[in-house]
């Protein structure tokens, strides 16, 4: 019983210690999906992006817009926009260190404002952007002028699937028990001596 327990408590910790794999999509294309063309927008390069949508998408009022273009990027929206760690007033950086080094897949959207007179300035759109920053991490740079605002939708840290919750408390049942189990059996071990 005492080796289930062990092996049961070992699967637990390995679960915990694996997170969920991350899928990388392919670019999204269409008529109004055209942020995958070169040159791209973004270094390092995004594996995957949504947009470009007309004017500001990140004015949490077209919440169906996020949440349509996350999941065409394989991401939840938990609906509520202040959930998310969001930068306003860019002023057109092209270097987004309000976010630190990012580490893993990311997905961060940017909106580009109405940069007039520079070159390969977007004008008013804002775009999803699926980006693997490596184990190592960067700071995301824009090739595009005119960053207006950006908001992260992911984390570094990934959230533990329900099976992983379900071994883990498994995990922590079956060694409470073989605590409880070995205390019963030095007691009665003391017993016998006295």
């Amino acid at each position: 019983m005492r080796r289930i327990l062990i092996g049961i408590g070992a699967l637990s910790t390995i679960a915990m210690a694996a997170p969920a794999a991350a899928s990388i999509n392919v670019p999204v294309t269409g008529a109004s999906n055209t942020c995958d063309t070169t040159p791209y927008d973004t270094t390092p390069t995004a594996t995957a992006c949504v947009g470009y949508f007309a004017g500001q998408v990140l004015d949490q009022a077209d919440s169906s817009t996020i949440a349509t273009a996350l999941s065409a990027l394989g991401v939840s929206y938990s609906g509520q926009f202040s959930d998310y760690q969001t930068v306003t007033g860019l002023g057109g950086s092209v270097d987004l260190t309000a976010f630190g080094i990012l580490t893993g897949v990311q997905t961060i959207a940017i909106h580009f404002g109405n940069a007039t007179g520079e070159d390969n300035a977007l004008g008013n759109v804002t775009a999803f952007y699926q980006i693997d920053f490596g184990s190592t991490g960067s700071i995301l740079h824009l090739n595009v002028p005119g960053s207006s605002s950006a908001t992260l939708f992911t984390s570094a840290a990934p959230v533990p699937e329900p099976a992983t919750w379900a071994l883990m408390l498994l995990g922590f049942g079956g060694m409470g028990m073989a605590l409880r189990r070995g205390r019963r059996q030095t007691r009665q071990a003391l017993m016998q001596i006295a």
